[in-house]
């Protein structure tokens, strides 16, 4: 069994490894960041560092949820964060195909629910890059 937190954004139901998930906060924490990257839709404050807000998920957002993967940080606009949940390894399914981004790591399903689990590296990849990539 693994912790996941569930939220909905677009059309869809997604999954992120609790260990993953930082905290929730209402959309109204975000700040405008001044010409930002395609997807950035602003910032906010993390442990006193600006952290950028992404929409890689679809339109609406009424919350962020805050991301780590290892040493980066990254908010997610998300429409409800819905709560954390526990999935057995044998709900687990591979990705779909078709995807240009490879953000969706697997399916599981959860109840009558299918969910896509989110690949938070990847997603960082995109927007926060590497140490490599800001040097």
């Amino acid at each position: 069994m693994a912790s996941m937190v569930r939220f909905r954004a677009g059309s869809g139901t997604y999954v992120v490894a609790l260990e993953h998930a930082l905290e929730v906060r209402s959309r109204d924490s975000m700040r405008s960041l001044p010409d930002p990257a395609p997807g950035v839709e602003g910032v906010v404050e993390h442990d006193a560092v600006a952290v950028p807000v992404v929409r890689a998920l679809g339109f609406g957002g009424r919350q962020v949820l805050m991301l780590r993967e290892g040493t980066r940080s990254l908010g997610l606009l998300v429409d409800e964060v819905t709560g954390v949940v526990e999935v057995s390894t044998s709900d687990a399914m591979p990705a779909p195909s078709g995807q240009r981004a490879p953000l969706v790591a697997g399916t599981v399903r959860h109840g009558d629910e299918l969910a896509f689990v989110l690949d938070v590296g990847q997603l960082a990849d995109e927007v926060v890059g590497t140490q490599e990539d800001r040097q």
